[in-house]
């Protein structure tokens, strides 16, 4: 999988600041927000956040794969695109759009059931 880095975008919130600037308020907030006073949302960052990376420098290094085997298929990363429900509401033929960029790069991709789109079209 050859990824592509957008110097616009150094980090996840400017990604959030350019989608808060382009799609309607109410679907963001439909988006970007969490249930239960987004206690998950919370432990979620918060577990992210505790991660740290420890650069090693000068050391050799060959390759990584990041390849995982998910139900007999192996996709080339260990994520993929979980489901959003009604995401045609945030962006145009989003589930089209995201299922045709999972394929391409090989990831998972997951409808939901409350999609959009139909899973037939998807498929």
């Amino acid at each position: 999988m050859k990824l592509q880095y957008n110097p616009k975008y150094p980090a996840v919130e400017d990604l959030v600041k350019k989608a808060k600037s382009r799609i309607p308020r109410f679907a963001f907030e439909y988006l970007d927000g969490g249930c239960n006073e987004e206690v998950n949302l919370y432990k979620n960052t918060t577990e992210i956040r505790e991660v740290e990376l420890m650069p090693k420098y000068l050391s050799e290094h060959k390759a990584s794969d990041m390849s995982t085997e998910l139900f007999g298929h192996v996709y080339d990363a260990p994520f993929g695109i979980a489901p959003v429900g009604l995401q045609g509401l945030i962006w145009p033929n989003s589930p089209e759009i995201l299922a045709k960029a999972a394929f391409q790069h090989n990831i998972p991709f997951v409808l939901s059931t409350v999609s959009t789109s139909t899973i037939e079209r998807i498929s």
